[in-house]
């Protein structure tokens, strides 16, 4: 092993590599032991040897290597683990080997091959990080080509700072010692010290996007710069600092005005964008894991301020803007068991999934909103005839309702109007309690009208 580190290409990976664990802290990680996740690859190859060359900077820590066979590859998946037991042997490394049917568990799941295998690798070497110790981490073999690959992949499909910062050297109890070294640099160092690795030979295989940009993109690259992930690595260094930096005025407003689960729409409205969406996050936080996207940030920050309104996100809550506060609540459940049910408010109601939006105005008219949205249908509901609120959902087998003194089959009203029927269920039931008020291109629920009123529109 000590030869190894005392050529010029060991000592620049080493040198390289002590640099990133000293900016990032990781040798306070490393202390308390390293479960490594090894495939046999080049990468975590390098990170084997490396670990256990670093005991002698960083002093005695435990090293336990975990093999994760996915049963994908057959034989060739076989003859990895058989790799990575004769290494571990070789060097008198402790090594687990997992052997985990990843295709059984992504169709029981419904997560892609990818996904599956990732999740159970983390959730292996999670349980493995906790025998060991409890202040022990993980590390993993990301280098500073699988970051440049990642920052041009986010890049692609129009992602934010975060996402352009690329591949984090920390997080969590995740450690990434190789990020600052190139995979060209790592297979070189291998060669030279004929030290035996295996080879995915899906790693050849253009159709996956990520092989595409490594096979394609990277070398393409290379005529712009001699080092472009050399390049990468200091634009993400500079935008993890830039967003820490955002981050922290972020945290700052989120814990000075959220208070009682609830923040002001005053103090919402005129943050920066930049700040308004991270802030936003930290309120959705408090309710649910599951994030938005970028498109539901954008409607509701074009919202705030114009009003009363809600807005579905994922993981089965809502954005409510209501009485000058915003918060987070769970979705309404449908009564009779419906599939889609939601309360509307007066003001402005964005429904996720429905390219409109619904307007409640208890005001002579609806002219004040023509300014920002476009009014496309509108009915006056006299204020008598709703029960408890008025609600959407979506149309029932069976719906009728009765309005110009008759009482009317929904299915025969859009059957006489040649509605398409996979159409039919784009349409915005109106109702209260009692059953149907109004359905968007058809008449008002017949009732004594009183002299309150309330207007409803379908506006984009």
């Amino acid at each position: 092993m000590k030869m190894l580190y005392e050529n010029e290409k060991g000592k620049e990976i080493l040198n390289s590599v002590c640099k990133t664990i000293e900016d990032f802290g990781m040798q306070n990680m490393m202390r308390h032991g390293v479960v490594l996740g090894l495939s046999g690859g080049a990468d975590s190859v390098m990170l084997l040897y490396t670990l256990i060359e670093l005991r002698k900077i960083y002093g005695d820590f435990d090293i336990k290597c975990i093999h994760v066979n996915h049963m994908i590859r057959g034989a060739d998946a076989d003859d990895d683990e058989k790799f990575c037991i004769r290494l571990c042997e070789k060097l008198s490394v402790p090594l687990q080997v997992e052997r985990v049917d990843v295709p059984r568990i992504a169709k029981e799941k419904g997560e892609g091959i990818e996904e599956a295998a990732r999740n159970e690798r983390y959730r292996i070497f999670e349980n493995e990080r906790r025998e060991l110790s409890s202040d022990a981490c993980i590390a993993v073999a990301h280098n500073a080509t699988d970051n440049l690959e990642t920052m041009i992949f986010n890049m692609m499909r129009g992602t934010g700072i975060k996402g352009l910062a690329g591949i984090k050297p920390v997080r969590e109890y995740i450690i990434r010692p190789l990020i600052s070294v190139s995979k060209e640099k790592i297979v070189e160092f291998l060669n030279f010290c004929k030290i035996g690795f295996v080879i995915d030979k899906t790693n050849s295989d253009t159709d996956y996007s990520r092989n595409f940009i490594r096979n394609d993109i990277l070398p393409l690259l290379k005529k712009l710069s001699p080092d472009p992930e050399g390049s990468a690595s200091r634009v993400s260094q500079n935008l993890r600092e830039d967003i820490s930096y955002i981050d922290g005025i972020a945290d700052k407003l989120f814990f000075e005005n959220y208070i009682d689960k609830r923040m002001s729409i005053e103090v919402l409205k005129e943050l920066p964008k930049a700040i308004f969406s991270r802030v936003l996050m930290k309120i959705i936080r408090q309710k649910t894991d599951s994030m938005p996207e970028h498109v539901h940030i954008q409607k509701i920050y074009s919202l705030i301020g114009n009003g009363d309104f809600e807005y579905s996100l994922p993981g089965k809550i809502r954005f409510v803007s209501r009485g000058g506060y915003a918060s987070i609540e769970e979705k309404n459940i449908g009564i009779d068991s419906c599939s889609f049910f939601q309360k509307l408010y007066s003001g402005v109601n964005v429904i996720q999934g429905f390219d409109h939006v619904i307007i409640l105005s208890d005001k002579d008219s609806l002219e004040s909103y023509s300014n920002v949205y476009k009014i496309e249908i509108q009915a006056t509901l006299p204020s008598d005839i709703i029960e408890d609120g008025i609600y959407l959902r979506e149309k029932r087998d069976g719906d009728s309702y009765c309005y110009g003194g008759l009482t009317h089959k929904l299915k025969k009203l859009f059957s006489d109007r040649k509605i398409p029927t996979d159409l039919r269920r784009f349409i915005p039931i109106i109702c209260d309690k009692s059953g149907i008020v109004w359905v968007p291109g058809f008449g008002v629920r017949n009732e004594e009208s009183g002299i309150k009123r309330t207007h409803i529109a379908i506006a984009r």
